[in-house]
């Protein structure tokens, strides 16, 4: 059936990243969004078997669930936020790096916060309005709003 069907589309997707020539993090979209579709179908399942017992049932969901959810997000912290809120309202810049600021799968940092802070300031007060920026610095975005 359609469980059958998602197990076939998430072997397909185990293969995406294998076959490609250079490996880059996008290759992974198709395997999170595959292995997304196919844990929402098996819960789909597991609801409606019938003569299982709901304990059961809740049992195997839980199980399922727990091997696919993170419990502790990666990038979510409410301390984090109050303090980041707290900094736009004053105008400032983040003294400290956000929990976002990482690259790929093993979140690394590619580039220390004062360093990338510094480059913007730099951005910021050195150059003209005329003066166009390009941003070649490998996985960080570069946007500095134009005062005036």
């Amino acid at each position: 059936g359609i469980a059958a069907v998602w197990a076939v589309a998430f072997g397909g997707a185990l293969m995406y990243g294998p076959l490609s020539p250079v490996w880059r993090p996008y290759l992974m979209h198709p395997l999170w969004l595959v292995w997304c579709c196919t844990v929402a179908t098996l819960v789909g399942v597991i609801l409606r078997s019938p003569g299982t017992p709901p304990a059961v049932r809740l049992a195997a969901i839980v199980v399922l669930l727990g091997a696919s959810v993170d419990p502790y997000p990666t990038f979510c912290s409410i301390r984090y936020s109050v303090r980041a809120v707290a900094t736009l309202r004053a105008g400032g810049d983040a003294a400290l790096a956000p929990l976002g600021y990482t690259h790929g799968l093993l979140h690394v940092r590619l580039y220390e916060w004062e360093d990338y802070r510094a480059t913007l300031d730099y951005i910021r007060t050195r150059t003209g309005a005329e003066i166009r920026v390009a941003n070649l610095i490998n996985g960080v975005a570069v946007t500095v709003p134009r005062h005036g």
